[in-house]
């Protein structure tokens, strides 16, 4: 039986789910690879195909692995296949995907599609390998296509925060920054009260604001993935009590023998401030 090359493009559809900081990738070979006559399991003819991955940042690691495979082959029953990210297409980790026999005695395109947890904590940095072999004689085929979609995670990092000083009594808004930050991280800084995650924070930068009720000196603060979760960067606050200044006392004139009502207008006034005019 003779088959006419065509080439499949499988496509694939996902929902990004963010997990930590939760992405996905995908690589498709569509080459045609003939896959020798084999005449038994120990003397099986094999053919590969792979795809692979790279730029992805040191400390990522793959959560989950969709693998979807078509071949060509006069008899299914003739073939087995694995994915691995080994080039012989055995060594750990690798899945089955087929073994000889299982598949029956059809003919024409054999697809197979799935997900796996085999390659789980690997860095994304991987050449992926679809390896088929034919155990019986008399009938051939080719791959036909090979495609790969990882998903992974990229652990927040965080590179500062700011401002580093802050005035009791004053609300401040805290800045940090880094790479793969999320919405809902841990933030802490003793005696700040009130905090909160502003809006309009990306993967680069989140925000927070507080207020420091009292207490002055120097706070120390943390920065979690989540809250009560791992911590991701430690940081103090010098806080200050501001001197109070006084810009106007009114009023300025006054009679005798009346009670006056005296204001003072300024900032960061306190009570129990002392007041004097003679007489």
């Amino acid at each position: 039986m003779n088959y006419s090359k065509k080439r499949s493009i499988l496509l694939f559809f996902w929902l990004c789910t963010q997990i930590i900081f939760s992405q996905n990738s995908s690589k498709t070979n569509t080459n045609n690879y003939n896959i020798p006559d084999g005449v038994s399991t120990s003397n099986a003819g094999t053919a590969y195909s792979s795809v692979t991955f790279s730029g992805f940042p040191s400390n990522a690691k793959i959560i989950k692995v969709t693998i979807a495979t078509r071949v060509q082959h006069e008899k299914h029953s003739d073939l087995a296949a694995r994915v691995s990210t080994n080039w012989n297409g055995i060594s750990s980790p690798s899945v089955v995907i087929y073994t000889a026999g299982s598949q029956g005695n059809n003919s024409g395109a054999l697809e197979k599609s799935g997900t796996t947890s085999a390659f789980n904590d690997l860095n994304p940095n991987q050449t992926f390998y679809f390896r088929v072999w034919d155990t019986a004689s008399e009938n051939t085929g080719y791959i036909d296509a090979f495609s790969i979609r990882i998903e992974y995670t990229v652990p927040p990092t965080v590179t500062s925060v700011s401002p580093l000083s802050a005035n009791t009594n004053e609300e401040v808004t805290f800045t940090i920054k880094g790479n793969y930050l999320t919405s809902g991280m841990g933030f802490h800084v003793d005696n700040l009260e009130n905090i909160q995650e502003l809006s309009g924070g990306s993967s680069t930068r989140r925000y927070f604001k507080g207020t420091f009720q009292q207490y002055s000196g120097t706070k120390n603060g943390v920065v979690k993935d989540v809250p009560n979760g791992t911590t991701l960067f430690n940081f103090s606050v010098n806080v200050s009590t501001p001197h109070p200044t006084v810009s106007s006392v009114s009023p300025l004139s006054a009679n005798t023998n009346e009670e006056v009502t005296f204001t003072v207008t300024g900032e960061n006034l306190t009570n129990n401030m002392q007041f004097f005019v003679e007489n």
